[in-house]
């Protein structure tokens, strides 16, 4: 069965709430009209009938405001900038584990000791250049790796990582 949000769990019992008041005002006022009563049970269900109306409006003004509010929970803001490489290892890794892992397909721990094994076996396939941290080519190549047939190409791998397309196709 699927999960109910919390809006749903809050919402469907004040729908309830609000069908069964709807109901008994309704078969109230079916009872009325069939039978004569007396003006004293008159005052006396008028009373009734304004504490219903009461409960109703309660009810349907708790509804409005339930699906007013486009975020029932605050919300967790998610940085953002033009190189999701570094948001992902700096920001991803520590703290939202759970968007580390959908990024580069493993669990944070796990990708530190595979970064820490391949620290010193790493060589540097540009000459002339500054080799880039083991930690930015593991995490390139596993998010090639998890997109293999089915995912970005070269560009979208280039503009993801913040580097040109030749030196990501690289690594």
């Amino acid at each position: 069965m699927p999960r109910l949000t919390d809006r749903e769990a809050i919402g469907r019992p004040l729908l309830t709430r609000l069908y069964a008041q709807r109901l008994s005002d309704t078969l109230d006022t079916l009872g009325d009209d069939s039978s004569s009563s007396s003006s004293s049970s008159a005052s006396s269900s008028g009373d009734d009938t304004s504490s219903d109306e009461e409960a109703i409006e309660n009810t349907a003004k708790s509804l409005c405001l339930l699906y007013t509010k486009r975020f029932l929970n605050p919300r967790q803001r998610i940085r953002r900038s033009s190189s999701s490489l570094d948001i992902c290892l700096d920001e991803y890794r520590v703290n939202r584990p759970d968007l580390f892992r959908k990024q580069a397909r493993m669990y944070p721990s796990a990708f530190n000791s595979l970064c820490s094994y391949l620290s010193d076996d790493f060589v540097n396939p540009w000459r002339g250049r500054e080799q880039i941290p083991v930690e930015y080519q593991v995490l390139v190549a596993l998010k090639r790796f998890g997109k293999y047939g089915n995912g970005p190409g070269m560009d979208e791998i280039s503009q993801w990582s913040g580097f040109g397309a030749a030196y990501a196709r690289g690594i």
